[in-house]
């Protein structure tokens, strides 16, 4: 089995940053990289060790969003957490923007979500009809 050092370890993850765009990564020794730290020790199962690794330079991570435009990238949680208290025509626009670049399934959903709160729409509710506007209607 081949054993990596950690300067290997680093360089093997960069690809990796870039990917997720995470600033920290997990590395066993053997050459495994992972996101979460919990993943790497179970892999590693006491005989391997693991190394937490850095980004070198944020600037390196993801700078533009796939669709070409300049505006930074945000890992999934991050794009949702600067969306919430969006108004629904925001959401609308991030949406649209999420689909044409990344298109990320869980970014849609979480978006998809938070658009559903924002017009208040019940689930199943299509025409947007509660309860007491039925009763108003049958009035």
């Amino acid at each position: 089995m081949t054993l990596y050092n950690k300067s290997q370890l680093q360089k093997k993850a960069e690809p990796v940053f870039k990917k997720h765009g995470v600033n920290k990564l997990y590395a066993t020794e053997d050459g495994q990289i992972f996101l979460l730290d919990n993943r790497a020790n179970l892999h590693a199962g006491g005989k391997l060790r693991v190394f937490p690794l850095y980004a070198e330079a944020k600037a390196e991570i993801k700078t533009e969003a796939n669709d070409g435009s300049q505006e930074p990238f945000l890992n999934v949680k991050n794009l949702l957490a600067s969306l919430k208290g969006k108004t629904a025509e925001e959401l609308s626009e991030a949406m649209v923007k999420e689909i044409a670049g990344q298109n990320r399934k869980s970014a849609v959903a979480g978006i998809q979500e938070m658009l559903d709160e924002a017009v208040n729409v019940p689930e199943g509710d299509p025409e947007n009809k509660t309860k007491t506007d039925d009763k108003e209607e049958q009035a």
